[in-house]
């Protein structure tokens, strides 16, 4: 896992890392809750950590 940078389009959020060609998955603030994170509905309620992937 890498850090990577993120957009929001519309609905989409769009992420990508000059480190990984071809990304397969993502996770957000998995570990534990940090403080840096940083993603925030319009109403300013801050994103759950969740993960794209179901790998074991």
């Amino acid at each position: 896992w890498v850090w990577a940078d993120a957009v929001i389009d519309g609905d989409t959020i769009i992420v990508s890392s000059d480190k990984v060609a071809k990304p397969s998955a993502v996770r957000y603030a998995w570990a534990s809750a940090h403080p840096w994170a940083n993603l925030f509905n319009q109403d300013g309620l801050p994103a759950q950590t969740f993960r794209t992937d179901d790998w074991k």
